[in-house]
């Protein structure tokens, strides 16, 4: 997906960006901003790890999209253009997540973006995954959004903007 990101920004001929993601998005942030490093002007991911390890499968299982109280279905559902494609693409989630991401400390310390690292105070990522992530990110600041989740970019976007609007000034 940064792949493809990278081949947007050349197509649009942008050479240097902000970047911003969540979970996923934010993990392609982190893709983006190690290569190649100049690309990225500054860098905000919430909710990201860098290796299937940081994920805490007690407090949010595989499958979070299973879950009763969920908003990934119905939003999907919602916004793409095919909602009845759901079941693939959460397929093709699962696997993803089962799977990817698997950097290294020594992977993220390639960033050289000032980089902005937020999470929920309740986030499915592991706490100590996210205070390595800060660390290891070049000029690394983190934040955590008290009584937040995971979900909080979409839940409680009143609480996740400013931080992110504030350190992109």
């Amino acid at each position: 997906m940064a792949n493809d990101m990278l081949k947007l920004l050349d197509k649009l001929n942008i050479a240097e960006t902000d970047i911003v993601g969540w979970s996923d998005g934010g993990i392609i942030g982190l893709d983006l901003a190690m290569r190649p490093p100049e690309r990225a002007k500054r860098l905000v991911a919430f909710g990201a790890d860098y290796d299937v390890d940081g994920w805490d499968n007690d407090k949010c299982p595989l499958s979070p999209a299973e879950e009763v109280n969920d908003p990934t279905p119905d939003y999907y559902k919602r916004l793409a253009p095919d909602p009845t494609h759901w079941p693939v693409f959460h397929e093709k989630i699962i696997e993803m997540w089962r799977t990817q991401s698997r950097y290294g400390v020594a992977d993220l310390g390639a960033i050289k973006a000032p980089t902005l690292i937020l999470a929920g105070e309740f986030d499915c990522v592991k706490r100590e995954h996210t205070d390595q992530l800060a660390k290891a990110s070049s000029g690394g600041r983190e934040e955590i959004i008290k009584g937040a989740t995971h979900d909080a970019p979409l839940l409680q976007p009143d609480v996740v903007n400013p931080p992110i609007l504030n350190f992109l000034e």
